[in-house]
This record gives C-alpha cells, sequence and structure tokens, in this order.
C-alpha cells in the first residue's frame, strides 16, 4: 500500500479527473461491457473525500454514482467533453482522411515496399495538409468536395 498526500484543492481536482475519466470509459457501456475496476475506483476515491472536508461531493448512499448532484452540476463536466470532442473530431477526421488520401495513392504493396521513415514523413504530410486546409476553411472544403 502507498500513502500519497493531497493538499484539499489537489484533491478536489482528483475527484474531478476519476470522475470525468469513468465517465469517458463507462458512459457508452452496459452490463457486461461496464470497466468495473474503474467505478470501484471511482467509488473509492470518493469515499475519502469527507476527509478532505469535501465530503457534500461524496454520495454515499448511491450504488451507482459516488458524486453528488452539486459535485456534478459543479465540474462543468460538459465544458471538458466539449473540448476533448471538438479537438478529436478534428484529429479523428484528419487521420481518417489522411489514410483515405494513402489508400487511393498507393497500392497495398506500394505502401508496404516504403520504408517506415518514408510513410511518417507522407502521413505527417497529409496529415499537415488537411490540418491547414481545415483550419483555414473548416468543414466547407468537404461539402465542397462531395458536389
Amino acid at each position: 500500500m502507498v500513502n500519497v498526500e493531497f493538499t484539499k484543492e489537489q484533491y478536489e481536482n482528483l475527484l474531478k479527473l476519476v470522475y470525468l475519466g469513468n465517465w469517458v470509459v463507462n458512459s457508452g457501456r452496459v452490463g457486461d461491457e461496464v470497466q468495473v475496476d474503474f467505478e470501484d475506483l471511482e467509488r473509492f476515491v470518493f469515499s475519502k473525500a469527507e476527509q478532505f472536508g469535501l465530503g457534500h461531493f461524496a454520495d454515499t448512499t448511491s450504488k451507482d454514482c459516488p458524486a453528488t448532484r452539486e459535485f456534478e452540476e459543479g465540474i462543468e463536466k460538459d465544458e471538458f467533453l466539449e473540448d476533448y470532442n471538438e479537438e478529436n473530431f478534428w484529429n479523428e477526421l484528419i487521420e481518417r482522411i489522411t489514410l483515405h488520401k494513402v489508400s487511393s495513392q498507393f497500392t497495398e504493396e506500394e505502401w508496404l515496399a516504403k520504408t517506415e521513415e518514408e510513410k511518417v514523413k507522407l502521413l505527417t504530410s497529409f496529415e499537415e495538409e488537411f490540418s491547414l486546409k481545415f483550419q483555414t476553411e473548416g468543414l466547407a472544403t468537404l461539402f465542397e468536395s462531395a458536389k
């Protein structure tokens, strides 16, 4: 067992981090898909909140969510997730379009014949091209090419 010391502010941030992490991992899962270890860890961390004067954030009566409504309303989850989703959307879009461009320009044999350095250079070049295009034109560039 390891003992770690936290300030009250650090522990409040730990509560937020654990809550958000478990939400990202388990929000879309049901039944056997749920990562129980993450939920158990979240419950454990929230069970110690009283020791930091943060007991008002922990719902010790709930089996589903250890966070109180006060905690959930104050965490700005939607803002954090919106920022994450926005960044993830563009990264995923650029990656998928890059892979599409690679598959349309090279046969599998041609791609496999390239060195790792060549592959990285090409992928980076395509990703930078699309990133710049989306930064300057947004999604309009996709809709124009779809016409």
